[in-house]
């Protein structure tokens, strides 16, 4: 760490000159020996043709001025020898070097090498002289000072390079020695742009000026003062110009408000005076929750300590004074977020925390050893800037993360041992290059000890085995990864589809289907019309055991960018209900009647348009004959605004064409009765379910979709849109146990601990409860969830009390998700039963629980309605005012179960099914039947009048009949509240939720 390193001595002009003619002698002797050695061989060689003794050049290469005409006068000499085939490369170097052809050949390659060394100056010689053939050495002249292949701006570039100096050198001389490639430019638009993916040795070339050497390790040493750093590094700080040191970091932080005076009161004792002072809340809250800072500044020493908090109140516990593992907790933070786009803009501040930690660690290490009596410790520093934000992906925070590595990564460095190198051997030298900070992954966790790597004391590239390492996972957990690192990727662009077979015969399949129906036409785009654009979509279809079914790929046009009023004026297109689907299952079940599956391939395709809509030729399938053209629309194409509302009007002209006719309970849904039989068809998109007692009816209308579009007949109905469906003795057996499990690995919640209930008994849920957490996870799991719901009423007041909360989500409430999806866990087959009851009766439960909500008080109303004596539809919502009573919040949860009572009994009617008993509706509550009863009005019911008078007249044309039930035998408790175990599994049985999949 002295200055007793020599500093380099010029070398005047004279010992240069003396220097390059001592090469020049030693060339040309070199080349007269080798000529005479030729010479008296020529004799053993069996080739009988003459070798002249080469004259010396008169004509030497200095540059890329000399070069044209050191080339043909260098070409001419050896032509007229008949040896031009050795630089030319004509004349290969035989394969067995023994024999006389190869003798032959080696002697007259070292005499045209010797001299066109000879003909080179100094310079150049001794940059080309490790190279052994002639013709190595005249193409790599030739690609370096001829500029041939590219065009003037090249040539122009390339003189300019003999202008920058390394030394006493030129870069292309300089680097022609070593034989690297520092970088590969790529010309677009006449200009030749640097590949940004620059290796580590490039990156080490870029930073390795000595003025930004010294800048680097201020800013990763916490911005330390220069004076001290000098100290630190005398070699380096004496090789730089000290007027150039500046650091607009510390100019911005050095902008500060006038101090306050001084008390005078200075220790001289260490701890004896300590300042302190807290800082915050940040905006943003760390990686590790924290949003408070506290400083202690001991008054002697200076000395430093950094405690983060995540509330101001919070106290850190232990002994405040001497921490021996203070160093150990710096290493967890190894580096930066790759960068990317980030919507919220809070990825500049989520390390903050950890920033002020390590700024106060970096602060003590001139003050340690004074304080603690010991010599610092090693540190791996990097440097992050404030323009580095993280790529926002979903991604599990508690688990292994993907990150894509968009930079190189910095090289680690020992700053405790000032004698260490700071850059690569390959790089030093270089002091005039631009310079720039890379980007480096975070490893957000220290590794455990017994599992972590050692780190490197001197330069390595980033190895991730530092950090992550498998030698303590079990074999089981290593055939999972392996699992994970096998599976199908989907493409990201049609660039990478096209490099595999598989998505490229997906693409042709598309685009056949899209010619054979005669989607567009091409021709020239009119005047004040606008083109709408269009992308590739790449997906996998999987069957329910989750094998691959079909490589999917998908053109899509870019509906984002249409007008209203102009490309496209409706585009609403009604789809089937999931209520629909299971009364249509329970009828099914009950009747006896098989339940078919039909898909329509492409079906969006099908639409016709209305509207005068141009796109974009499909990218990927451009050529000369398409360009300036683009696609006039003649059908509708998936993404348009109006495409599902033109293939639902396509699709329903040609049903009814065949004597359908169309429900007004569901739109999607098309019956046709023909001899006391009945055909009923449920249109879900592109997915059709057909059931009834007329199998030639059925087989006719399979026929004629398959003319008319492009139908797959599936068979017997086993797997609707994510639904499975089995067929046993005790009836129909719906459930998503696929979808349970992928949404539970998609969590990471596959090895967690199940839960017997979906919610807490006794819950306290509150909207403010809790620190706020992302919002787009919270979404996306609730909506998981919601989805999940059609065939789990076990878990519907669970998910409607998170789903209360999808604005402002807590901690708290993802909490009660990962209650939900423990008790998933616990049984992720569960699903409905839909038996053979050999009636299609109508009866529902109705309850409420007052003032439930501890936010608003506001009730909670649920239901759940049978057909034919299995569960076909259920809700449990909060209610959009406040109930005075519980009589109240009874009646609007009885008007809305009624309601959903009236809508199956029109369905059956239309059906013909109906047979004419009056609908039956159950409550636990004795005043509100008694209000429904009896037309009594006073001021705590007046106000209900509405719902009361909806029930009564229902009620008094025979349509409704409402029976009280005791609470131990109301269905729809479990709609309305958490309750116990016990209580919980019995209301599940009667509700008809079985798990075919547990063991018995």
């Amino acid at each position: 760490m002295g200055d007793n390193t020599d500093a380099p001595r010029g070398v005047t002009a004279g010992e240069l000159a003396a220097v390059l003619q001592a090469m020049d002698e030693k060339y040309r002797s070199l080349f007269d020996a080798l000529s005479r050695q030729v010479g008296s061989s020529r004799a053993e060689v069996e080739a009988k043709e003459e070798i002249h003794p080469l004259q010396l050049p008169h004509v030497k290469l200095e540059g890329a001025e000399s070069y044209a005409s050191w080339a043909e006068h260098a070409e001419t000499i050896l032509v007229s020898r008949k040896l031009e085939g050795y630089i030319l490369g004509t004349i290969e170097k035989p394969a067995e070097e023994s024999s006389k052809e190869g003798q032959r050949w080696k002697m007259t390659n070292a005499l045209v090498r010797a001299w066109l060394l000879s003909s080179l100056s100094p310079q150049i010689a001794k940059q080309v002289e490790r190279i052994k053939e002639a013709s190595e050495i005249w193409r790599l002249l030739k690609s370096t000072y001829s500029g041939a292949g590219n065009e003037m701006m090249a040539c122009r570039i390339q003189k300019d390079l003999q202008g920058l100096c390394q030394g006493e050198k030129s870069v292309v001389e300089y680097e022609l020695g070593t034989g690297r490639r520092l970088g590969t430019g790529r010309m677009h638009d006449g200009l030749y742009y640097l590949d940004n993916s620059a290796s580590p040795t490039v990156a080490a070339v870029m930073s390795s000026s000595p003025h930004e050497e010294f800048l680097l390790l201020h800013r990763r040493l916490g911005h330390m003062s220069f004076a001290i750093l000098g100290q630190l590094y005398p070699n380096l700080y004496n090789k730089i110009r000290k007027e150039r040191l500046a650091c607009d970091a510390c100019q911005y932080g050095k902008q500060t408000r006038s101090t306050y005076v001084a008390s005078g009161n200075r220790s001289d004792v260490p701890l004896q005076i300590i300042h302190s002072d807290v800082w915050g809340p940040s905006g943003v809250v760390s990686i590790n929750g924290y949003r408070y800072f506290v400083t202690f500044i001991d008054c002697c020493t200076r000395t430093t300590w950094v405690y983060v908090l995540r509330n101001k109140d919070y106290k850190t516990g232990g002994d405040e004074g001497e921490r021996d593992n203070e160093i150990e907790t710096r290493e967890m933070i190894v580096g930066v977020i790759p960068a990317g786009d980030m919507s919220n803009g809070e990825g500049d501040d989520i390390l903050e925390a950890e920033q002020e930690q390590t700024q106060g660690e970096l602060q003590n290490t001139q003050s340690k050893e004074s304080l603690l009596s010991r010599p610092n410790e090693k540190r791996y520093l990097h440097v992050y800037s404030r323009r580095h934000r993280p790529r926002k992906e979903h991604v599990q925070e508690d688990k292994i993360v993907s990150m894509r590595q968009d930079s190189e990564v910095l090289e680690e460095i020992d700053v405790s041992d000032s004698s260490s190198p700071l850059v690569s051997p390959a790089s030093e030298g270089i002091d005039s290059l631009p310079y720039e900070d890379l980007d480096v992954p975070i490893a957000q966790r220290k590794p455990p000890r017994s599992t972590a790597g050692k780190l490197p004391s001197k330069l390595a590239p980033y190895d991730v085995s530092n950090h992550v390492s498998y030698a303590s996972i079990g074999s089981s957990y290593m055939s999972f990864i392996a699992a994970l690192d096998s599976a199908e990727s989907i493409p990201h662009n049609w660039q990478e589809a096209k490099q595999h077979p598989k998505w490229r015969a997906a693409m042709m399949e598309e685009m056949e289907a899209l010619d054979k129906n005669n989607t567009w036409v091409i021709t020239t785009l009119p005047t004040n019309k606008k083109v709408v654009g269009c992308k590739w979509v790449f997906t996998i279809k999987q069957t329910p055991e989750g094998k691959v079914k079909r490589y999917k790929a998908r053109l899509v046009a870019k509906g984002y960018s249409q007008t209203y009023g102009v490309d496209y004026d409706e585009t609403f297109a009604p789809v089937a209900k999931m209520n629909t689907v299971r009364a249509i299952i329970s009828i099914a079940s009950n009747k006896g009647w098989n339940l078919f599956q039909m898909d329509v391939k492409n079906a969006f395709l099908h639409g016709e348009l209305q509207e005068e809509v141009y796109m974009e030729i499909p990218p990927g399938f451009n050529s000369h004959e398409t360009k300036g053209k683009v696609c006039k629309l003649v059908k509708s194409l998936y993404g348009l605004k109006q495409s599902s509302r033109a293939w639902f009007g396509r699709f329903s002209k040609e049903v009814c064409s065949l004597g359908y006719r169309q429900s007004n309970a569901d739109h999607t849904l098309f019956f046709k009765h023909r001899s006391n039989k009945i055909t009923i068809l449920v249109v879900y998109v592109d997915d059709i379910v057909i059931t009834g007692n007329d199998d030639e009816e059925i087989k006719y209308l399979k026929e004629t979709l398959a003319k008319t579009f492009e139908v797959k007949d599936l068979g017997y109905l086993h797997y609707f849109l994510g639904i499975e469906l089995a067929y046993g003795a005790q009836g129909i057996y719906l459930s998503q146990r696929k979808y349970t499990l992928d949404l539970l690995a998609e969590t990471g919640m596959l090895g967690c601990k199940p839960a017997a209930t979906p919610i807490e008994q006794n819950h306290c849920i509150l909207a403010d409860s809790g620190d706020p957490i992302d919002k787009s996870k919270y979404q996306r799991l609730v909506g998981h969830l919601i989805y999940l719901s059609h065939t789990r009423p076990d878990i519907a007041y669970a998910v409607s009390i998170v789903s209360r909360y999808m604005h402002d989500p807590r901690s708290s409430h993802m909490d009660a998700v990962n209650r939900i999806l423990r008790y998933l866990k616990n049984c992720p087959g569960k699903g409905i039963t839909f038996s053979n009851n050999g009636h299609l009766r109508i009866k529902g439960y109705t309850d409420a629980d007052w003032a439930g909500c501890l936010d608003d008080r506001r009730s909670t109303s649920g239901y759940c309605i049978f057909l034919g004596g299995n569960l076909v539809s259920w809700r449990s919502k909060k209610q959009s005012v406040v109930a005075r009573s519980t009589a109240e919040a009874e009646f609007r949860s009885m008007a809305s179960g009624l309601c959903e009572l009236m809508w199956l009994k029109i369905l059956l009617s239309e059906l013909q099914l109906y047979d004419g008993a009056p609908l039956e509706l159950y409550c636990d509550n004795q005043a509100t039947i008694s209000m429904v009863n009896n037309p009594v009005h006073h001021d705590r019911t007046k106000h209900i009048g509405i719902d009361r008078h909806f029930i009564r007249e229902n009620l008094e044309d025979g349509t409704l009949h409402i029976s009280f039930v005791k609470s131990n035998d109301q269905l729809a408790d479990a709609l309305t509240k958490g309750v116990n175990v016990v209580r919980f599994d019995e209301l599940c049985y009667k509700m008809g939720l079985r798990d075919v999949f547990a063991p018995s």
